[in-house]
């Protein structure tokens, strides 16, 4: 009797282990054919949910960080800027932006400050079940947020690919620049780029002060020279005077900085041509990061 018993009671727990086991393969099987089927992603303005108006350019600057990183993924398209971005003041449910957009899943955020804290909470949402695919919420020093967006996508990618190449982690891991204020400053540049007179005045503004705290960072002298282009373009200043022989302009100092800059740090192999007479050459080389990430969206 005592042997049936125990032979009973074994079966029992051998029949419990092998439904769990065969529930938890289910589960990471759903989650990885859910993954798998992720081709194209949208990540949306995060919430600015300090209170304060003013820090709105951090809360977009995240966003698009995650953006320019994400991009440079073999095998996902993400959608751009632009049109992520146009959706902001929408008032539709998440999943159904990501439907408009044609998209198979959104990252969400939002982020409070507490002090000199940055907390940040984002996920990854599936949009054709509404699934959360993965979540999670950070808290660091505002020094820390180009760390912080790294981090994050770092593990979206992995969420989506699992496994990554040493120059796809390379270069999700990459911070422009070492200083957290001309970091800063780059995005508020950023967030008047295009905007009334006095708005691109202080994006010319945050630029400058970017670059003179780094003299090294090319994103910021890139971002001079887009904002000096826009104006130009738009008429908003006196710099549409004609570009003939030697360039010797707002805009094409601050390019040719920005192809010197990227020179020193070698990320990028550059010739820059100080007698060039098309604004659209400056610079000419190659590079084993898109050139998009370095200039045409800086």
């Amino acid at each position: 009797m005592r042997r049936r018993s125990w032979r009973r009671r074994a079966l029992v727990v051998g029949v419990a282990a092998a439904a769990l086991i065969a529930v938890g393969v289910f589960v990471v099987s759903q989650k990885v054919f859910r993954s798998k089927a992720i081709a194209t992603v949208a990540v949306l303005p995060f919430e600015n949910a300090t209170g304060d108006p003013a820090n709105e350019y951090l809360s977009n600057g995240i966003a698009e960080s995650l953006i320019n990183k994400l991009s440079g993924l073999s095998g996902l398209h993400v959608i751009s800027r632009t049109s992520a971005f146009a959706l902001k003041s929408h008032t539709l449910d998440p999943v159904e932006i990501g439907r408009k957009l044609g998209v198979d899943a959104l990252v969400l955020g939002n982020l409070t400050l507490h002090g000199s804290r940055l907390n940040i909470s984002t996920e990854l949402v599936n949009v054709s079940d509404s699934t959360q695919l993965w979540g999670d919420r950070y808290e660091r020093a505002m020094d820390d947020v180009q760390q912080m967006e790294a981090q994050i996508a770092t593990t979206i990618a992995q969420t989506l690919r699992r496994r990554l190449s040493g120059d796809e982690k390379a270069r999700l891991a990459h911070n422009e620049t070492s200083d957290p204020e001309a970091y800063r400053l780059y995005l508020k540049g950023r967030e008047f780029l295009v905007g009334t007179d006095a708005e691109m005045d202080k994006s010319v503004d945050f630029f400058q002060q970017a670059v003179t705290r780094a003299p090294d960072y090319a994103m910021a002298y890139a971002g001079l020279a887009a904002v000096y282009s826009v104006q130009a373009f738009l008429g908003a200043n006196a710099r549409t005077e004609a570009i003939t022989g030697l360039i010797s302009t707002p805009w094409a100092d601050s390019m040719r900085a920005s192809c010197r800059a990227v020179r020193r740090r070698g990320s990028i192999r550059f010739r820059c041509n100080p007698s060039t007479t098309s604004r659209s050459t400056p610079c000419s080389g190659g590079s084993s990061r898109r050139p998009r990430q370095a200039f045409a969206e800086p």
